[in-house]
């Protein structure tokens, strides 16, 4: 088989299964938060394409090359078959130990909430910001070929909670591993 046919195999097979990068059509993620005894924001920001999905880190400045420059207005601009890696940045200004969780997302309008998988926060996991330190993490939002986003006047607006916990609670939840599956 010839290289030009099996490239054209492979993109076949890879478009009929929502992996292939044709066109990269560009769709709109509204990123929302809904804070509970959390004072910080949580803000995007770029990262370089080779960032490795779930890199953390408390940090008294933020990596230049590792994080890029802010999202403005948390409004990710996606592209189809593609991941679409970014971090989630919180700036903890204040002398003392936050730690906070994300309840699991929701998508507006529902209807368009199928066709993407958002590598995201809510994990079952508390996570720990340092005194006057900057927390980030790279998470990734994978987004099919045959995804039918809303309407270009409206992106998909995806939200999480963003719940502050106690020191105590914090720590206690950091670790929480779940009962595995019943063979």
């Amino acid at each position: 088989m010839t290289y030009l046919k099996l490239l054209t195999t492979f993109t076949l097979i890879f478009s009929s299964l929502g992996l292939a990068d044709v066109g990269a059509e560009e769709v709109r993620f509204k990123m929302g938060w809904n804070y509970k005894n959390f004072p910080f924001a949580v803000k995007l920001y770029e990262v370089p394409p080779t960032s490795p999905l779930w890199s953390m880190a408390s940090v008294k400045s933020l990596p230049k090359e590792l994080i890029l420059k802010e999202i403005p207005d948390n409004l990710l601009i996606a592209h189809k078959g593609r991941r679409n890696k970014f971090a989630l940045v919180i700036h903890n200004t204040s002398n003392q130990v936050q730690y906070f969780f994300a309840s699991p997302h929701s998508a507006e309008p529902a209807e368009h909430s199928i066709g993407f998988k958002y590598n995201c926060l809510c994990m079952n996991h508390s996570f720990k910001i340092q005194p006057n330190s900057y927390w980030y993490r790279t998470v990734e939002l994978r987004v099919s070929n045959k995804y039918e986003a809303p309407p270009k006047s409206k992106p998909l607006e995806i939200t999480h909670d963003i719940i502050g916990l106690d020191v105590a609670k914090g720590k206690l939840l950091q670790d929480t591993k779940l009962p595995e599956s019943e063979k």
